[in-house]
């Protein structure tokens, strides 16, 4: 089994490579508008929580 940063560092550089830049800027949005109704005050894990679910949203199209 590979080590867990090596496999966290090769999803993101294979996210950051292959994603379409408009889906990027929806996502880019969508977090910066949830850190922006929360005065910031929302959690990485809830941020992650969001992205998530709009990932398996762009997945599933």
């Amino acid at each position: 089994m590979i080590p867990e940063d090596v496999r966290n560092r090769l999803a993101s550089y294979y996210f950051l490579n292959s994603i379409e830049e408009s889906f990027e800027n929806k996502l880019v949005d969508r977090l910066t508008m949830a850190m922006l109704q929360s005065n910031e005050q929302i959690s990485e894990n809830e941020l992650v929580d969001i992205g998530i679910k709009l990932i398996k949203e762009y997945l599933e199209q």
